[in-house]
């Protein structure tokens, strides 16, 4: 993790220059427009030309800001299938939208394995067809494992999530600011960086990197270590944060201009700065960091089934994956895609440890309902 980029970042760079050039020449010919273009093809409103397959005509759903909007003109063009999709910006949002909509109002919602617990209990989705999401066989064996058992003691028969991406949360920062070595997330509170810190604003995330900070077991239901971890965050984390981050562009932006020195970001983010050639660096702090499998679960109800597994299924299809891979710093879940990876971008996305990593990453922690309210109180008490 603590690699220098520097002599690299040309190289990252030409590659993805490259990599844009010959797909967007494929993409003209195709008439599918660039990748990452305008989503004015993805809004409310107008009709496909053509429909394969016997699958609807429409697509709803549910997902992350900036996250994986570039497959839907794909999706679109070479289904016919014209997709409707709505934005998020954290965890606590995403679920309160489709919880609030109720049954059939969204096909597809992008979460992480971590949520499946709460998720089904609150009967909010419902298991996908493996039968019709073909490409699970390209999966790392260790993220198809994730899928049906994402936490421990949360072992699912049935498939609820098809995975995109995974990743890690780690500490991130300005290596042309910051020189030395973070090795613990304790480093946030130091005060020489009073107004240059920037947080995940999600209280799951606070509270499971505060408790391993503090020394807690995040996975135990302890009411008392949630007052613990209040006063800390309140009383040493906070003071020093500039703003707290919930879209990825608002962290980038910050990070890129110098105006947030340190961080916890998703690794997608912080391999697209490097990528774009800034002094970025991140490193895992003796503590651990978060873990997280992402990808599409299937909402109960959903009025159309057949375009939500075509969906999922060509999400995880190795070219895909690699565009996912090159053009938004995801790790793919896709192992084929992944050595189809230009050199440089392997390297940083690290796919030779790619396995290691994954059994090495520590997931989020699935508390019982009484707890998850009381973490997500105590977060909204002090965050402002």
């Amino acid at each position: 993790m603590t690699d220098e980029y520097g002599s690299e970042i040309d190289q990252l760079m030409q590659e993805e220059r490259q990599y844009r050039l010959t797909r967007r020449t494929f993409l003209a010919a195709a008439g599918a427009g660039a990748l990452g273009g305008p989503l004015a093809a993805c809004s409310s409103g107008g009709t496909a030309s053509h429909v394969s397959g016997g699958l609807e005509s429409h697509l709803n759903l549910q997902t992350w800001g900036g996250y994986n909007d570039f497959v839907f003109p794909l999706f679109q063009k070479k289904y016919g299938v014209h997709i409707n999709a709505g934005f998020y910006g954290s965890n606590d949002e995403a679920v309160a939208k489709v919880e609030s909509a109720g049954p059939g109002q969204y096909d597809v919602f992008f979460e992480g394995a971590a949520y499946i617990p709460k998720l089904t209990g609150l009967n909010l989705i419902e298991p996908w067809d493996p039968a019709k999401i073909t490409n699970l066989s390209l999966l790392y064996p260790k993220i198809a494992h994730d899928t049906h058992d994402p936490l421990p003691g949360h072992s699912f028969k049935k498939l609820y999530l098809v995975p995109f991406a995974w990743g890690l949360t780690p500490y991130t920062v300005r290596s042309d600011i910051i020189h030395s070595t973070p090795t613990t997330w304790n480093d946030l509170t130091n005060p020489k960086y009073k107004g240059k810190i920037s947080l995940f604003d999600d209280a799951l995330n606070r509270y499971f990197v505060t408790a391993l900070t503090l020394g807690l077991n995040p996975y135990e239901e302890v009411t008392a270590n949630i007052d613990k971890v209040k006063t800390y965050l309140r009383d040493k984390v906070l003071p020093n944060v500039r703003f707290l981050w919930s879209t990825g562009n608002d962290i980038v932006n910050a990070m890129s201009a110098g105006e947030v020195w340190a961080a916890d970001v998703w690794d997608n983010l912080a391999f697209q700065m490097i990528s774009a050639g800034k002094p970025v660096k991140i490193f895992v702090p003796h503590e651990g960091v978060a873990g997280f499998v992402c990808g599409a679960m299937l909402l109960k109800g959903a009025k159309d089934p057949n375009a939500a597994h075509a969906f999922a299924n060509y999400s995880i299809s190795t070219p895909i994956q690699v565009d996912s891979a090159v053009m938004r710093g995801n790790r793919p879940v896709n192992r084929t895609a992944a050595a189809d990876l230009p050199p440089a971008k392997k390297k940083l996305l690290q796919v030779a440890e790619a396995s290691t990593l994954q059994g090495e990453v520590k997931p989020l922690p699935a508390w019982g309902a009484q707890f998850s309210q009381s973490v997500s109180q105590m977060w909204i008490s002090i965050k402002h």
